[in-house]
C-alpha cells in the first residue's frame, strides 16, 4: 500500500513539475543573450557613439582642374575608448541608375597629410586615410579633403548624376561581441557636365 501511494505521489509530482516551471516568476528566467552583430547593425540597439559633421561639400560638381576643399569631423561621443580604428574615404553615384556607376572613377579625391604638409591622392574605392588606431572618449578627428570631377568623365552635356563623398570610420566594438562599429561623415552633390 505504501509503495502504491509513493508511486502515485511520484507520478503526480512528475505531471505537475512542467506546470510549476512554466508558472515560475520571470526573475528566475535565464539572462538574455548578448545581441548579435547583425542585430546591432540593423538598428535594433541604439549604438551611435559618434557625432559627425562635414563642411564645404558643394551642391554641384562640374568637370574642372580646380579642387574643391571640404572638411569632415568625426567625434567619439561615447565614454569608451574606440579601438582598432580605421578611416577610409570614397566618392560614388547614389542614384538608382546603374549606368552611372562609373562616376566614382572620375572623381579625384585627396587628403591633407599633416605630418608631411602635402596633399596625397587616394586610390580605389574606400581608400585608407591615415588615422590613429584608438580614439579616446570625447576626442575629435578632423580630416581635410579635396575633390574634383575630371574633364574626361563620360557624361553627356546637360546630364546630371546624383553623387556622394564620404569619410568613414570603423572600429571593433568590444561591448557588443566584438562587432564592427561604423560611422561616416560627408554629403551629396549633383555632378553635371555643362
Amino acid at each position: 500500500m505504501k509503495l502504491r501511494r509513493a508511486l502515485s505521489l511520484s507520478a503526480a509530482t512528475a505531471a505537475l513539475l512542467p506546470v510549476a516551471m512554466a508558472a515560475a516568476p520571470v526573475s528566475q528566467a535565464a539572462d538574455a543573450p548578448v545581441p548579435t552583430c547583425t542585430e546591432v547593425s540593423q538598428g535594433k540597439y541604439h549604438e551611435n557613439t559618434f557625432v559627425t559633421r562635414a563642411f564645404g561639400i558643394p551642391d554641384k560638381l562640374t568637370p574642372s582642374t580646380r579642387w574643391t576643399l571640404f572638411t569632415t569631423t568625426l567625434t567619439n561621443a561615447s565614454s569608451m575608448e574606440v579601438e582598432s580604428f580605421k578611416l577610409t574615404a570614397w566618392a560614388l553615384n547614389i542614384d538608382d541608375d546603374m549606368d552611372h556607376a562609373y562616376l566614382g572613377r572620375y572623381i579625384d579625391l585627396q587628403y591633407w597629410d599633416t605630418s608631411l604638409h602635402l596633399w596625397k591622392t587616394l586610390r580605389g574605392s574606400r581608400a585608407p586615410v591615415p588615422a590613429p588606431d584608438t580614439l579616446k572618449p570625447r576626442t575629435s578627428l578632423h580630416v581635410q579633403m579635396r575633390l574634383r570631377l575630371r574633364g574626361d568623365v563620360p557624361m553627356k552635356p546637360g546630364e546630371k548624376i546624383y553623387g556622394e563623398v564620404n569619410v568613414g570610420g570603423t572600429w571593433v566594438n568590444t561591448s557588443r561581441n566584438n562587432c564592427v562599429g561604423q560611422t561616416r561623415s560627408g554629403g551629396a552633390f549633383w555632378a553635371e557636365k555643362g
